[in-house]
């Protein structure tokens, strides 16, 4: 088994600050350095950090980590019995402990350190704390010549994420020099690293950081489908529950389920102690069935989700339309959670006599809502579109909300998108000019076309397509469209558009002729279906149309590989997560798991189109060896380089990672987050949030 994540069930301060009170006061005890002081007399050679709501004990091979009702433990098994335990870079502060009535007992002047250091904790080797009071981090010193194959990491405790090893070395001229890590298991259930080559005449460093991970879970089926964050580092998830018991906390909207299943949202602190993480979860639903399908958060913790339903009694609010339309509708929901039972500021149906689906959403800076998604109904609602009428089997729509009007005026407009065969719509952003894109996939040789595309004809099997809309001209708004794609079938799943204009999707292919650029990252086709990703510029207006395409690649192995999120940071990186079923699906070095589990895996792949395709991905790796199904369905990162992956699991996930086993049984499905630390290389820089 190979084993190379952050995913270890262990501690970590980050995971121990308290989820209430006041936010300033809380950011900057956050960045405060952690203090360790000597606990007990005599010299006992033990140490304590203190913060709130936790305390941890140090020895000279172990770490405790009480927080209210919640031990968790890390120790180095086979440690040297001459290992020291002392405190360096003694702080200006002091502590005073009067404990009990036994003035014998009080103590004054106790030295605060900023490190703590376990010399010679193997051969060679010696072991250092350090951080803030938001975060314990510690870095494994291997002198020249010592042995790192003799480390052996044993975690007991709840289920917080031990993030992927971070090694380097110091060259001569004062570089850092990264050399190629991971986590492996041994037989006794510890852990090692393995090692890439390095200059074993110098110094090495291993660098481990704490985070966290968790099920979101009740007795039935739980998948996770979206997920966000907000200016204060909340982490948010939607998704969809059969569970009767999904866990509440906070004010929930919606505190009991209301039919078969039911949408939910879920609100996590990264840094409350373990076991108080969850902060917020509400059910959303009535009496039939809710499935939401795509979420995004603005920066001051506001949700907007969409789905579908079925039920005849969904909580509306505000609505342009407060009863179900047909078999199945949209749904619309502008929810905010840190109100509670007041939170709910928009709720709506979206749809006409037929099936409609919600998939594709987001938000723009004066607040209106952009939808898409798919519709069988010629009724469905229609409001200053270019396309009033359905002209397939089914179309793609979007539609616009201003929740800020009342009612029936909240729906400002709406359009069919689509030929005479059948479209969907998967995904939907927000250029930097006000103008909105929408993907997806049609069957139709006269989808509409616009401008000076890329590509004007349809090719054969299905292909993906780009369209952009101007929402304030009306019946004149599409202003850009173009077909993508090879001779099989392609969609495109989701849509993002850069700070220059230019769009950024990925989807999935059946093409093996699908056109690549002379960067890609996988220039040929892996087998029976590939990820890929595509970047247009429609700025480009030269006599040869394909200049527009400036990036194309696959991604995949030889069997099934389907992309489901989509996400860019500042530095032009792009954060992908998914499901393969290809054994030979390719990754990284630093993966957080390196090999398939022979059942349906995700995947998160992270890489940058400027940099060479020979140096491969920044990183990807499969997400399995739990048994069962593993799809990941979202990814997000923060300020801090901390990446997030939400999506469900049929199996043991965590458990085959090295922490708290999955409870639930039978075959059924849990939602999990879990954070690992950002590849070397990554800035850690702040996600789009659109609005």
């Amino acid at each position: 088994m190979n084993l190379t994540r952050a995913i270890f069930v262990a501690f970590g301060m980050g995971a121990i600050l308290c989820a209430a009170g006041d936010r300033d006061a809380i950011r900057a005890f956050s960045a405060a350095p952690v203090r360790f002081e000597p606990a007990g007399s005599g010299g006992s050679g033990r140490y304590v950090a203190r913060g709130l709501r936790y305390r941890f004990d140090f020895e000279k091979n172990q770490a405790f980590l009480y927080a209210g009702n919640v031990t968790a433990s890390l120790s180095f098994v086979g440690a040297s019995p001459r290992t020291v335990l002392h405190g360096t870079n003694e702080l200006r502060s002091k502590t005073t402990s009067f404990k009990g009535n036994d003035r014998s007992q009080w103590r004054g002047d106790i030295p605060n350190f900023g490190r703590l250091e376990a010399s010679s904790l193997y051969p060679g080797i010696d072991l250092i704390y350090y951080g803030t009071a938001q975060e314990l981090e510690y870095d494994l010193r291997v002198r020249p010549g010592a042995d790192p194959r003799r480390i052996r990491l044993q975690f007991e405790g709840p289920a917080l994420n031990q993030k992927d090893p971070v090694a380097y070395q110091i060259s001569k001229s004062g570089e850092k020099v990264m050399v190629a890590s991971r986590y492996h298991q041994n037989a006794d259930g510890s852990f090692g690293f393995t090692l890439g080559q390095y200059d074993r005449d110098r110094e090495l460093v291993i660098d481990p950081v704490l985070t966290m991970s968790l099920y979101l879970s009740g007795t039935s089926n739980d998948q996770a489908a979206a997920i966000g964050h907000d200016s204060n580092g909340l982490i948010y998830i939607g998704g969809t529950t059969s569970s009767s018991d999904f866990p509440l906390s906070g004010s929930s909207y919606q505190a009991a389920t209301g039919g078969e299943d039911d949408a939910f949202i879920a609100v996590l602190d990264p840094t409350a102690a373990p076991g108080s993480q969850v902060v917020y979860t509400t059910y959303f639903g009535g009496t039939g069935e809710e499935h939401l399908l795509d979420m995004v958060v603005s920066g001051n913790g506001v949700v907007f989700a969409t789905g579908t339903t079925d039920s005849d009694d969904l909580p509306t609010a505000n609505a342009y339309q407060s009863t179900l339309g047909g078999v199945t509708d949209a749904f619309v929901l502008k929810l905010i959670p840190s109100q509670g039972t007041s939170g709910l500021y928009y709720a709506s149906y979206l749809g006409g006599a037929s099936a409609d689906e919600g998939t594709g959403i987001t938000v723009d800076s004066a607040g209106k809502i952009y939808v898409v998604g798919t519709t069988q109904g010629t009724d469905y609602p229609m409001v200053n579109g270019f396309e009033t009428s359905l002209a397939g089997t089914q179309d793609a729509f979007l539609s616009v909300i201003d929740p800020s009007q009342s009612l029936t005026a909240t729906l400002v407009y709406s359009t069919f998108i689509g030929g005479t065969s059948e479209n969907s719509g998967q995904g939907v952003a927000l250029a930097p000019d006000g103008t909105v894109w929408v993907v997806g996939g049609t069957f139709s040789s006269d989808f509409p076309i616009a401008g000076y595309c890329y590509r004007y004809s349809y090719i054969s099997g299905g292909d993906a397509f780009a369209v952009r809309l101007n929402p304030s001209l009306g019946a004149k708004s599409l202003l850009y469209g173009t077909f993508l794609g090879g001779s099989g079938q392609d969609e495109a799943k989701k849509v993002l558009v850069d700070s220059k204009g230019r769009v950024i999707l990925t989807g999935y292919t059946l093409s093996i002729d699908l056109p690549v650029t002379s960067n890609a990252l996988q220039s040929q086709y892996g087998g029976n279906t590939d990820g890929f990703v595509e970047i247009l510029d429609p700025s480009i207006q030269t006599a040869n149309r394909s200049d527009q395409l400036v990036y194309s690649t696959y991604f995949g192995g030889s069997y099934g590989d389907v992309p489901y999120s989509l996400k860019e940071d500042s530095s032009g990186n792009l954060y992908i997560t998914g499901f393969t079923m290809s054994p030979d699906m390719p990754v990284s070095s630093n993966a957080l798991e390196g090999t398939y589990d022979n059942s349906l895996d995700g995947f998160v792949l992270i890489f940058n189109p400027t940099q060479k395709a020979a140096s491969g991905p920044i990183f990807s790796t499969f997400l399995g060896s739990g048994g069962g199904v593993q799809i990941a369905t979202g990814i997000d990162f923060d300020s801090k380089g901390t990446v997030y992956v939400a999506g469900y699991t049929s199996g043991d996930l965590f458990h085959a990672l090295g922490g708290v086993p999955n409870a639930k049984g039978d075959g059924l499905s849990s939602a999990f987050v879990f954070g690992f630390q950002a590849p070397a290389g990554i800035s850690h820089a702040k996600t789009h949030h659109g609005i």
